[in-house]
């Protein structure tokens, strides 16, 4: 099977449906954002306080490029928010595999996230101020996923494990007409 990429807004289920792909069909599991606090040896908020934004962007794109040029089959890349934010990381995302984004509606991100204190660029946000910077962010970014997505999966009253099932469908069709 070709590689699945998973992206979308941060909140959105991207880590939890690769844990699940993983759970039903084995599929290994890379998630970007791990790999960068793997191999940089400090977490995303350490790296955005120390070094900023930009030097992180430039991080993921450095792990996009690994990813892509592994060549790899049957991996799930589970990819953060930001990351389809830069053309060169969606010419990467697709050569690395077949891109889904997760599209869930603002308001259950808004929810979702908060709680979440471990988003730097949600840093300092709370209430409507939180809700106000999410719309933004999403509006701001939402041409970038359109662009990098080959499928896009509303997974508004779904749970992982049946977005996860949804998605081994669309693969398992895709590869039957190839």
């Amino acid at each position: 099977m070709k590689n699945i990429v998973l992206l979308g807004f941060m909140g959105a289920g991207k880590t939890t449906v690769a844990r699940e792909l993983n759970r039903i069909a084995g599929l290994a599991v890379i998630d970007t954002d791990a790999e960068i606090v793997r191999e940089d040896g400090r977490s995303i908020a350490d790296i955005f306080a120390q070094d900023g934004e930009e030097a992180f962007r430039r991080m993921e794109t450095q792990t996009m490029k690994k990813i892509a040029k592994a060549k790899g089959t049957g991996v799930v890349v589970s990819v953060g928010g930001g990351l389809p934010c830069r053309e060169e990381n969606r010419r990467l995302m697709k050569e690395a595999g077949h891109c889904f984004y997760l599209k869930a509606p603002a308001d259950e991100l808004c929810a979702r996230l908060q709680k979440d204190k471990s988003r730097p660029v949600l840093e300092g946000k709370s209430g409507d101020d939180l809700k106000q910077h999410i719309l933004r962010l999403m509006a701001a970014r939402e041409a970038s996923y359109m662009a990098a997505a080959d499928t896009v999966l509303d997974t508004w009253g779904l749970t992982p494990a049946q977005t996860a099932r949804q998605i081994l469908t669309i693969m398992q069709e895709r590869e039957k007409d190839i």
